[in-house]
């Protein structure tokens, strides 16, 4: 068992409106690990599989093309195909 991470993307501090919710899970489980990043809104996927385990269960929410992108990455990197969760905003 590891920590979970929790990586979030912004476009602006404008759509950064979460920091109730993020302060109510760091207080709750002071163990998760939250990370954010402000710029065009992409994370860095390679980064984040560096961080973690191709062992691990990611689950990817965002625009499609992201998800499209990020999926067949974390797939050709040897991440199970039942390890990859998405929430599709399309």
């Amino acid at each position: 068992y590891k920590t979970p991470q929790i990586y979030l993307g912004f476009k602006s501090d404008k759509y950064h409106i979460y920091d109730r919710e993020l302060d109510k899970i760091k207080n709750k489980s002071p163990q998760i690990r939250i990370s954010y990043e402000v710029s065009n809104g992409t994370l860095n996927i390679r980064q984040i599989l560096k961080e973690n385990d191709p062992g691990a269960t990611y689950f990817i929410s965002g625009p499609p093309t992201m998800l499209l992108s990020f999926k067949n990455f974390l797939l050709s990197n040897g991440v199970v195909e039942n390890n990859i969760l998405t929430d599709d905003w399309g």
